[in-house]
């Protein structure tokens, strides 16, 4: 193997900063590379240099049947590939690989440099919802979305107050020891001000979309399909263009979440924490980057812990901080059908009389099937729930864990919330004063 000296690797660094200031739509930069640079690490071990990238970059050549995803196996890479190591201890490789292959009609051009990833790719764009699933399902690992930690870290050591909000699929996420109760106090080790359930913008999104509903079906449109999952709603969108106004106009649980931090402190930085790709999209929108500064998944997430050593482990109880607020409902959104649960829960509570008729469809390809028999006419009066990834949020490219194992531990956890139904939130005062009239959902 050829041998990277490590001010060779500096530069490469120094590169990547510089590609990250420019903005080039498609540059992409992974995450445990940078979090080491940028919190200045005194010991870079190789080890966990490519713990945090296996999630990603070893997705190739082997297929996990439990989880249904790929992963790379270094001994066995082609003679094609350029493998180049780290200085140091090198039975424990970080390799940087050239890779120029075809792969189902994308050409890619990455640029592994121990967690650092660049690529450069053609695609028709036209047809992209941002679901992430390339990044799940390239073989090669060569496929990242664009990250922003380096401007997350930037913010935290300048100082600014960067408060968490995090998405209810992240129980189970981090590993057995990371509870919910210790959470807030690991993101704290990381710089964070303050960690928030995401769950409680899913209540408020709940309670408006059921509004809509009652209000607009049947009177005014044959139907109404939920909007919390950007993917699903770009996709209905692009494809079905007459039915992009039975889409529901609720502010995500994202935006409500973070609009409604903003209004008690303006000059916070919000960053939203989950398992979707599609929410970096969702952030960059006019009417939404003012209230999102920064999103990350929890893989990236999981490289913060490990490049600054936070082990969950470490924590103890009198750190623990309980996140409760959310209800049962609101944590419920990160499964297949748990939004359309949560609507109908809601609209039952308003009004038990009335009879709530709920279909749902996991992966663009049955999202895809759910609309065209929506357009025929065969779901007529119906509240319909549409997510990208196959069993929900659970399974986002950004996600860590099997998803019938993530699905268990999310249902447990909406079991033991004090309250079921959104409209029991304490935050249900608030919905009036965060929402807005909104057109570039």
């Amino acid at each position: 193997m050829y041998v990277l000296e490590a001010h060779v690797l500096d530069k490469l660094c120094t590169l990547v900063v510089a590609l990250l200031e420019t903005r080039i739509p498609h540059e992409l930069v992974a995450f445990v590379f940078l979090c080491k640079h940028f919190y200045a690490l005194e010991k870079v071990g190789h080890d966990l240099f490519i713990r945090p990238v296996a999630n990603r970059a070893m997705r190739g050549i082997h297929k996990s049947n439990a989880e249904n995803r790929h992963f790379f196996d270094y001994d066995k890479a082609s003679s094609t590939d350029i493998a180049v190591s780290v200085t140091g201890d090198n039975s424990v490789p970080a390799p940087v690989v050239l890779y120029l292959r075809p792969f189902e009609g994308l050409h890619e051009i990455a640029v592994f440099a121990g967690a650092c990833e660049l690529f450069i790719f053609c695609k028709d764009y036209d047809k992209c919802v941002s679901c992430g699933m390339c990044l799940v399902n390239c073989p090669f690992g060569a496929i990242v979305d664009k990250g922003q930690i380096f401007q997350l870290i930037t913010a935290m050591k300048k100082k600014k107050k960067v408060i968490a909000i995090v998405a209810p699929a992240f129980v189970g996420q981090f590993g057995p020891k990371a509870s919910p109760e210790k959470l807030t106090a690991a993101m704290k080790k990381l710089g964070f001000a303050d960690v928030v359930e995401v769950a409680i913008g899913a209540d408020l999104c709940s309670i408006e979309e059921a509004k809509d509903f009652m209000r607009e079906v049947p009177e005014h449109q044959p139907f109404m399909a939920t909007s919390c999952c950007p993917a699903w709603s770009v996709m209905a969108k692009k494809l079905f263009p007459t039915l992009a106004p039975y889409i529901s106009m609720a502010l995500t649980p994202m935006v409500l979440t973070a609009r409604m931090l903003k209004k008690d402190d303006p000059d916070a930085c919000i960053a939203f924490i989950g398992p979707c790709a599609a929410k970096k999209l969702e952030a960059s929108r006019r009417t939404i980057r003012s209230d999102v500064d920064f999103v990350l998944t929890f893989e990236e997430l999981m490289g913060m812990f490990n490049a600054k050593g936070v082990t969950f482990e470490d924590i103890t109880d009198e750190e623990k901080v309980d996140l409760c607020e959310g209800t049962g409902d609101g944590r419920g959104f990160a499964v297949s059908g748990g939004v359309a649960k949560a609507v109908a829960d809601v609209i039952h509570k308003l009004d038990p009389e009335r009879e709530v008729k709920v279909v749902s469809a996991q992966g663009l390809k049955d999202c895809r099937k759910l609309l065209t028999l929506a357009k025929a006419g065969k779901y007529d009066g119906y509240l319909l729930e549409g997510m990208a990834c196959p069993g929900g949020c659970v399974a986002g490219a950004g996600t860590l864990q099997a998803v019938e194992k993530s699905t268990a531990l999310v249902n447990k956890y909406v079991k033991d919330a004090p309250l079921q139904n959104s409209l029991d939130s304490k935050y249900e005062i608030n919905l009036d004063l965060i929402t807005e009239s909104h057109d570039d959902k």
